[in-house]
């Protein structure tokens, strides 16, 4: 069975980083300041964003995984510098495997207490479809038998409303349950 979740990394977070440079810039403009001045705040939010924000956050907007086979493919995204580089090319950034037969242990984490904008409103509001922290946590925790942990998370799925996102997501947990049980024996 192949499943697939998350969103692969592209050149949007380097795109939208030069856009919020552009607009500091411009809006430097409206008060008239020195070019120099408008120069440098264009540069200092293109690398506010593309540095600070971008880097910390990648792993909730784009943390793209597979289950194929007896394999989970996904992004390590475990250090800054890696994120960094799949910041600023995402085209060179490539899965790790993961065989089934190197998992310990598997769980579930979610946090269903928490209250979003979805459980008063209906609906997801804006800011947090791109403020990943106001998300409620949901992802499976892998721990391989070397001691690593990998985050593999969902709730980009999920609050995405893909189409049969629940049951895929469903599915997807018993399959690697019933995998790792399987190599385990």
């Amino acid at each position: 069975m192949d499943f697939k979740f998350g969103k692969r990394i592209n050149y949007h977070p380097i795109i939208q980083s030069v856009i919020c440079g552009v607009i500091a810039a411009l809006i430097m403009m409206l008060f008239q300041v020195s070019l120099i001045g408008i120069i440098l705040s264009g540069v200092a939010v293109f690398l506010l964003v593309s540095l600070g924000y971008y880097p910390h956050y990648l792993t909730y907007l784009y943390g793209a995984w597979e289950i194929s086979g007896d394999k989970i493919y996904y992004y390590d995204m475990s250090t800054y510098g890696r994120r960094l580089k799949q910041v600023f090319s995402p085209t060179q950034s490539k899965f790790e495997v993961i065989n089934f037969e190197d998992i310990s242990e598997m769980r579930v984490v979610q946090n269903k207490d928490q209250i979003t904008s979805k459980s008063i409103l209906g609906t997801w509001y804006l800011p947090e479809l791109f403020m990943p922290w106001l998300r409620p946590k949901y992802l499976i925790a892998v721990k391989t038998r070397g001691g690593r942990t990998i985050n593999l998370d969902l709730s980009w799925d999920q609050m995405w409303g893909k189409k049969d996102a629940t049951s895929e997501i469903r599915d997807a947990i018993a399959y690697l349950k019933q995998s790792n049980m399987m190599m385990t024996r």
